[in-house]
């Protein structure tokens, strides 16, 4: 089973309703018969599972689903307060980049606003200067007016200087902030531990991939969903430490064994995706077949020791996009090409119905 692989509660199947109803009846039929209290989030989270929306929250959902003694309003909260950090954590970082923004801006708002102050004063000495040579023609006055007039010029000149040098300076700042901005908004779409991108950065890509080929703007594109093979028992057998190395390994082989344009991600525990930019259904098989046997041909030994720990293998389910398909539909297709892989003995490649 795969993990996404849904468990539809009795009675509820997708029939002639509407793909929204079902899930919606699915979700609601699972808190019923699970006696959980039927709270937003509880509904939301497993309505987000049956409707493939969040394949992390169905790969942690479905041991339980399928464990009708397990506590599965615990995870649901458990879930429900994941999802919360990881939102804030990204909202934090945007706020605290909004406020040194507008920190920035106000700064420049109040060096043109001290500049205009100072130029309209240079206005009214013009002004001035202007209608008293009008009367009055003789040499002494005619030379002070040379005099101050060359003065607050000077001044003029050096307050421009400085307020070019001012907005030189806020430039750079407002520059820093787009920059660290960028990088707040790239650590969250990156992994942490493999160093590619996330599922939410495979997400965006993905919807971006959707809306161009609505548009007519974009091409054929293919989806592989990956998952590494029996990978819980390799975990339990040489420790989380060495199933972490594995995972960054196959995360490496993954982000090797595709071009710039293609989006690699781990996109939840031990599955990986990629969108491969202008690959039909053909294509992406022998991508995903190269793939396959460059984690096969991996022999893998711990740093430290050195000791052997064999071979891992991927099984991979491959679906190219067709004409009005949703993102959340090609990932479903893809996953069940990931599920017929695992049940035709692993370490294989299927393609989706």
């Amino acid at each position: 089973m795969t993990g996404r692989e849904k468990e539809v509660p009795a009675g509820v199947g997708p029939g002639p309703v509407p793909r929204d109803r079902w899930c919606a009846d699915a979700a609601w039929a699972t808190l019923q018969a699970r006696g959980i209290v039927p709270t937003p989030r509880a509904y939301e989270l497993l309505f987000a599972h049956f409707s493939g929306a969040d394949p992390e929250v169905s790969r942690r959902l479905l041991p339980l689903l399928s464990d009708e003694q397990s506590p599965l309003d615990e995870l649901l909260q458990e879930l429900h307060e994941l999802r919360l950090a990881d939102a804030r954590d990204l909202r934090d970082a945007v706020d605290a980049n909004a406020a040194a923004l507008a920190d920035a801006t106000d700064g420049v708002i109040a060096d043109i606003g001290s500049n205009q102050r100072s130029l309209r004063g240079y206005g009214h000495h013009l002004d001035h200067w202007a209608a008293q040579l009008r009367r009055q023609t003789s040499v002494e006055e005619l030379l002070k007016a040379v005099t101050v007039l060359s003065l607050e010029t000077a001044r003029a000149g050096e307050r421009n200087r400085l307020l070019e040098a001012q907005l030189s300076g806020a430039t750079a700042r407002i520059a820093r902030l787009r920059r660290d901005l960028a990088d707040a908004r790239r650590e969250a779409e990156v992994d942490a531990l493999t160093g590619i991108p996330n599922r939410r950065a495979f997400e965006r890509a993905l919807r971006r991939a959707v809306a161009q080929a609505r548009a007519g703007i974009g091409g054929t594109f293919t989806v592989l969903m990956l998952d590494v093979d029996h990978f819980k028992r390799f975990n339990d057998r040489h420790g989380h430490r060495t199933g972490d190395n594995v995972l960054r390994v196959v995360g490496k082989l993954l982000a090797d064994g595709v071009t710039a344009r293609d989006t690699t991600a781990r996109y939840g525990g031990e599955e990986f995706a990629v969108l491969l930019a202008d690959a039909d259904l053909r294509a992406g098989t022998a991508v995903a077949e190269r793939i396959r046997v460059s984690v096969e041909a991996r022999h893998l030994v711990k740093k430290d020791s050195r000791e052997p720990l064999g071979r891992i293998s991927v099984s991979v389910g491959v679906a190219q996009h067709r004409p009005g398909e949703s993102g959340a539909r090609l990932i479903q297709r893809a996953d069940e090409g990931l599920y017929a892989a695992k049940q035709a003995g692993r370490n294989r490649v299927c393609e989706a119905p």
